[in-house]
């Protein structure tokens, strides 16, 4: 529904700047939980460079919070792996399915075909950061199969999701 949004802000550069800091202040602070994540990553797709690479390296900043709570969280001597059913509150991996979830459901998705220049941006700042200093590739090419083997339940003849996955799979494949 962002997307909707940033076209709104298209125009105006002060209104998109604002709601990214606003998004990025929340998300650090933890006033907004992590599954909003994918707000400020769609923001990477914002049309001036500067504002786009703000937006990827505030989206990093993010990830490296919840790195952070997620080594907290193993100080306190809890082993968390992401196969734990607490994995989703620590583990900046579980953003992606949220992600996958709003690309699918852009109301311009069919236009983005054939190559899905956008949606595979938004990959790469998530798949980026998130990768970065860690192991989970294999983590997510299992994520990637089972999102891929359910079918969308707003949109059920929808191909959207399966599409997205095989995205997601190239990408995490040459990360």
């Amino acid at each position: 529904r962002l997307l909707m949004v940033l076209n709104v802000f298209d125009g105006n550069e002060h209104a998109r700047e604002e709601m990214r800091t606003f998004l990025w202040r929340h998300l650090c602070t933890g006033r907004l939980i992590k599954k909003y994540c994918w707000m400020l990553i769609v923001n990477a797709l914002d049309h001036d460079k500067r504002h786009a690479a703000i937006a990827k390296d505030q989206v990093e900043k993010v990830i490296d919070r919840y790195r952070e709570q997620q080594r907290q969280f193993e100080r306190s001597g809890r082993r968390i792996d992401l196969s734990d059913p607490q994995a989703p509150l620590f583990c900046p991996e579980y953003i992606l399915p949220d992600l996958l979830y709003q690309m699918a459901h852009y109301p311009n998705f069919d236009q983005q075909h054939p190559h899905y220049e956008a949606m595979q941006t938004c990959f790469y700042v998530f798949f980026e950061a998130v990768t970065k200093d860690t192991d989970n590739v294999s983590f997510f090419y299992k994520l990637l199969q089972t999102l891929k083997q359910h079918n969308d339940v707003l949109q059920p003849k929808s191909k959207n999701t399966k599409i997205l996955c095989d995205i997601a799979f190239e990408i995490v494949h040459n990360e």
